[in-house]
């Protein structure tokens, strides 16, 4: 029994490392495609049309830090419980974080990018 728990923690732990190092590889490839971008982006699209939802182009990694600051809370939160479903909660809303951030991210870049 006891070495299914560690055998859990090291799953949510691989899962966590994933989501980290997939995370800091987009931040790289952001910031190399940073100077491809226009100045304004639209980023907050859940403001009313207009000015609202338009940041500088320097705001496109807020997505992906909010998620690698969920990932690093998810770290915190799966070393203090035991519980596997817990654990599969934490492990799974660290993959849906990852790919939304990725998804939204993506979606802007092709939507404004000069390519």
């Amino acid at each position: 029994m006891i070495q299914k728990e560690k055998v859990r923690t090291r799953s949510v732990s691989l899962v966590s490392l994933i989501c980290i190092t997939f995370n800091s590889l987009f931040l790289l490839v952001l910031y190399l495609l940073l100077n491809k971008l226009p100045p304004i982006i639209p980023l907050f699209y859940g403001s009313p049309s207009g000015h609202d939802q338009l940041a500088k182009s320097s705001a496109i990694f807020i997505p992906t830090i909010v998620s690698l600051v969920g990932t690093l809370l998810n770290i915190i939160f799966t070393t203090k419980t035991k519980d596997s479903f817990l654990l599969a909660v934490f492990n799974w809303s660290c993959v849906f974080l990852t790919f939304l951030s990725f998804y939204t991210t993506l979606r802007i870049i092709l939507l404004v990018g000069n390519f």
